[in-house]
């Protein structure tokens, strides 16, 4: 398993070295797991990198992502000045196995991480459905990000076997459930007045999720004894143009091939928005702004928001613009002149209809500044 991740100097708190700016596909790596310890989960349960049992676990901030192979610095039309505002942080479900899913936060300081006595997030029992969004002004349970390493652990599967249950309370796993231990996030990474978009990626794995069709679900060299879950990081640009709708787009499928985006009206108008956009970028910097309520067309709800593969001239995917904005918990009135959206892809390869066990390629619009 391989993990991608964009934006890297995001998780080692450097937002303000414009090193870490980078526009180009260097800035994304692929980085090697770190060791882990394995482990079956308890009863019915099912352990994806990490080990079981126990309320807190010894882990190292994953210093081992590696900073942008470009160095040079960008312009700022390049990349867009941003201003401080509050910190956000936008999860996003892109399971490729998962229909819906909760999150605990593990938190600690000198690789001493711990589950909180609180419920896993969002505390409504469906959990968060597959290809949809939930915004954290702060993490649950007093969590300092300031100060504090903090490690997403997502579980999936059985929702209704999560019953009432504290994130601490949840070792052994309940039968039916399955628990996938993300990367480390380093103290001081989520604190630094950007707005940042962190998709759930990959697949959870276990039993019965393997079979003809998983890597096009999953990913390359999935298998469901090796799932690939893994986290996908980018900031989201605010500052938006006070005349025009401001949009970028997010590679958060591992199973998706290079694509790019195109907007078009009900009038067979068609608007390029975003170029051979990879797993884990984030595209335009800035944001492309040639849209407006005015050039939606005269039914902006039934406007396609259309991917293609690169070197290729037809659509892979399609979704509507008011699907998008559905999924993203946005309306047609949400979509206005003067803010910026970002369009994210995930599940499997584009193409790709629902499997037995996968979720289709998806698409949804969340707010760059929610």
């Amino acid at each position: 398993m391989r993990r991608i991740l964009a934006q890297p100097c995001l998780l080692v708190g450097l937002f303000a070295a414009a090193s870490c700016q980078s526009s180009n596909h260097d800035a994304l790596v692929a980085h090697p797991d770190p060791p882990d310890s394995g482990g079956s989960g308890g009863s019915g349960g099912f352990v994806v990198d990490g080990a079981a049992g126990g309320d807190s676990t010894t882990e190292e901030p994953d210093a081992w992502l590696d900073a942008p192979a470009d160095d040079a610095e960008d312009s700022p039309e390049d990349t867009g000045v941003q201003p401080d505002g509050p910190s956000r942080l936008t999860i996003v479900n892109g399971l490729a196995d998962a229909g819906a899913i909760r999150i605990c936060f593990h938190a600690g300081t000198g690789g001493a991480l711990s589950a909180l006595p609180v419920p896993p997030s969002p505390e409504d029992a469906t959990g968060l459905v597959f290809a949809h969004a939930h915004v954290f002004e702060a993490l649950p349970g007093g969590v300092d990000v300031a100060t504090q390493d903090v490690r997403p652990v997502v579980y999936a599967g059985d929702m209704s076997a999560l019953g009432g249950k504290s994130c601490d309370a949840l070792s052994p796993l309940p039968t039916g459930v399955v628990e996938a231990k993300l990367q480390v996030v380093p103290a001081g990474s989520l604190n630094v007045g950007r707005s940042v978009l962190l998709v759930v990626a990959g697949c959870a794995g276990g039993i019965g999720h393997e079979g003809t069709g998983a890597e096009q679900a999953c990913g390359k060299g999935y298998a469901a004894d090796k799932p690939n879950a893994t986290l996908l990081v980018a900031t989201m640009t605010r500052a938006p143009d006070p005349d025009r709708i401001g949009l970028q787009a997010f590679g958060g499928s591992v199973a998706a091939q290079s694509l790019s985006l195109r907007y078009t009206t009900s009038e067979q108008l068609a608007t390029e928005l975003a170029q051979d956009v990879v797993a884990g970028e984030i595209a335009p910097k800035p944001p492309t702004t040639t849209l407006t309520l005015q050039t939606l067309g005269f039914k902006p709800a039934e406007g396609k928001l259309d991917v293609i593969e690169k070197q290729q001239t037809a659509v892979a995917a399609s979704t509507t613009l008011a699907e998008a904005l559905g999924r993203g918990g946005l309306s047609m009135g949400d979509f206005v002149n003067g803010r910026n959206y970002t369009l994210v892809w995930v599940g499997a390869r584009e193409g790709t209809g629902p499997g037995a066990w996968w979720l289709p390629f998806t698409m949804t619009l969340v707010r760059s500044d929610p």
